[in-house]
């Protein structure tokens, strides 16, 4: 039995590993840069998921021709390719998704030795060469005489993202590449930028940054180091992705979490789970603080373990005990972690949105332009994080609190200090739950799902399994307002409820039939057969709904047991979806992946090895529901 469980594994460490593809390179003239450009926006508009759903199509034309006329006026001109790199990186950018992104920008249009970050001050250098150490700690000013906020009203037109966070997290990337500067007509020269800087002692100084080499190895100073700033408690352990730390005499708990990747010497994650939340049933704990500012993403599956220790622990699901910190920084897995505790649990987000919209497109795949040489990221799914009708572009934190350089340079964190300041308001009313009686039962919520609204001892939850779990509170309108910031809740009749969210969009919700049953209830319980004909019937009503796509029920099944501490439920939604998304090369892997975290290692062959008959390629010929 171990020989054969052994072999089981290694084969699925084959299956599970993706295999790669690369375009060569060929001659490059006026023709083949055209060609470039066609085939650039081919891939963007027949593979994208939805390419416009930020941006409207017009605007993405006007950038196109724009390209096409530098081909045709500029070819033989003194930095024709980096005003096509950079005009190609406006095309990609124009998306508004920060997974669809040019890859080897660096290599291509070079980088300068300093790294920049954005304060609500300005932008200021952290890191550079050592024989620009004068610059760290600086504000800077101007670019080749350019005002800073120029500079960035150009730059961020190459910057993909959704929000302004997406853009923030991403200036350390793009202020430093000279070829871009460049195109953009901020700097005179392509391969060096001239910066004006105001130091910390408040001294203007202007310094030249020559573009790095290809061999050069980036071995900068930090400011941290250099000007003797302070730690902060998140820094404590650079060298770990996950670690906690107790505060006994506040009974404060901090958890520090940027990757669920096991660090050198540390447990995997799973160990250190089991460890974390042993120590909070045995240990008194006023408040816990997630700290997920630096999580720039992994496996959101693995992320979203933590889930089901937290719904089933009351002791610290809680309003008021229960915080998240974000920051611009948290990002693609590590927003689908912070969807669901805000969906899922009575957590009091603190800080800045994090970098990319709640429901968001993400994952990809490379691509690379034979004429440039342009090796870019193509995202191809939808992640429905919350719901269907949910339309913001940032998920607001219920604290925002602005990261300061004035609070850089003393070493605070305001973000912790504002979890740790937080006190419940005691002036809230009493909810008058006989009122409510009449609006308790089942409401069609999406697709093949359910809402819930019922009474569980003196509170009424809403409850849409694998989706939403929240509870009612009064206000002094008309509405009531939920553990979700921004999201209210009426009842026009006693046959609908409407919820509307933080960015004004509005939803009415139907109460469905006694003799009605969606796939969800057949799901829960656990009549297969009929949940399956629910499923197939649903993509035949509804051909382009993405909640119903393989990568999206593949969240729901995971997020269904975690809910209902039930994991036969979640592998049967895994396998009606390898059903009903047969193309979906994700929904197989995960079947396979769920079955082995169950010890199902023989049955996780079987979709193990379909999945891998699957190109990760083959994706983008499907359409985004069926992904």
């Amino acid at each position: 039995m171990y020989l054969l469980r052994t072999l089981s594994l290694l084969l699925l460490i084959i299956i599970l590993t993706p295999a790669c593809s690369q375009e060569k390179m060929i001659e490059k003239n006026q023709k083949t840069w055209f060609s470039d450009l066609d085939y650039l926006v081919q891939l963007l508009k027949e593979n994208h998921p939805n390419p416009y759903w930020l941006n409207d199509e017009a605007g993405h034309q006007y950038l196109i021709d724009k390209a096409k006329k530098t081909i045709q006026q500029e070819y033989e001109q003194e930095g024709f390719e980096e005003k096509m790199l950079t005009q190609f990186s406006q095309i990609i950018a124009y998306l508004g998704d920060g997974h669809t992104y040019v890859k080897n920008r660096f290599s291509l249009l070079g980088r300068l030795p300093f790294n920049p970050y954005p304060f609500s001050e300005g932008i200021f250098i952290l890191s550079a060469a050592a024989d620009k150490k004068e610059c760290l700690g600086g504000k800077i000013t101007h670019i080749d005489q350019v005002p800073i906020q120029e500079v960035l009203t150009r730059l961020k037109t190459t910057i993909p993202a959704a929000n302004q966070s997406g853009i923030d997290r991403n200036i350390f990337r793009y202020l430093n590449i000279p070829g871009l500067l460049y195109g953009l007509g901020i700097t005179k020269e392509k391969d060096q930028a001239s910066l004006t800087i105001e130091t910390p002692e408040g001294k203007i100084i202007e310094t030249t940054f020559q573009r790095m080499s290809s061999e050069d190895t980036p071995n900068f100073l930090s400011a941290r180091k250099v000007l003797e700033i302070p730690s902060p408690l998140y820094i404590k352990n650079p060298g770990k992705n996950y670690w906690f730390e107790y505060d006994s005499e506040k009974k404060h708990l901090f958890f520090r979490f940027t990757s669920e990747k096991q660090a050198k010497g540390e447990p995997k994650f799973k160990k250190f789970r089991k460890r974390l939340f042993q120590f909070i049933d045995q240990n008194p704990v006023d408040k816990f603080i997630i700290d997920i500012r630096h999580n720039g993403g992994g496996n959101g599956t693995i992320q979203c373990s933590i889930l089901e220790d937290i719904i089933t622990r009351p002791k610290i699901n809680q309003r008021g005990k229960l915080f998240v910190l974000t920051s611009d920084w948290t990002y693609s897995a590590a927003i689908i972690l912070a969807t669901n505790l805000e969906t899922k649990t009575k957590a009091i987000f603190v800080g800045e949105a994090p970098g990319d919209s709640p429901n968001n497109i993400g994952d990809n795949e490379p691509f690379t332009l034979p004429t440039s040489g342009l090796t870019f990221e193509l995202s191809p799914f939808i992640w429905m994080n919350t719901f269907p009708f949910d339309e913001r572009i940032e998920l607001q934190p219920d604290l925002p609190i602005a990261y300061t350089f004035e609070s850089y340079l003393q070493g605070k964190d305001l973000f912790l200090e504002a979890a740790y300041a937080y006190t419940l308001p005691s002036n809230r009313k009493k909810l008058e739950v006989e009122k409510l009686q009449k609006h308790f039962g089942r409401y069609e919520f999406s697709p093949g799902n359910l809402l819930n609204i019922s009474q569980k001892g003196e509170r009424i939850t809403l409850d849409a399994p694998g989706k939403l779990l929240t509870e009612l509170y009064p206000s002094d309108t008309s509405y009531y307002s939920t553990d979700l910031r921004g999201m209210k809740v009426e009842f026009p009749n006693e046959e609908t409820v409407q919820i509307t969210f933080s960015s004004g969009t509005s939803q009415l919700f139907k109460k469905l039939p006694q003799s009605k049953k969606v796939a969800m209830e057949y799901i829960l319980e656990g009549d297969y057969k009929a949940a399956l004909k629910a499923f197939q019937q649903l993509k035949v009503d509804y051909p382009s709904e993405v909640s119903l796509s393989g990568n999206n029920l593949v969240m729901q099944a995971y997020n269904l047991a975690r809910m209902t501490g039930n994991w036969k439920i979640g592998l049967k939604l895994m396998k009606i979806n390898t059903k009903i998304n047969p193309g979906s090369w994700l929904a197989f892997g995960e079947l396979a992946q769920m079955r082995v975290w169950q010890g199902k290692y023989i049955g996780a062959i079987g979709p193990g090895l379909k999945s891998k008959s699957i190109s990760h390629y083959d994706v983008y010929k499907l359409p985004a529901a069926s992904r």
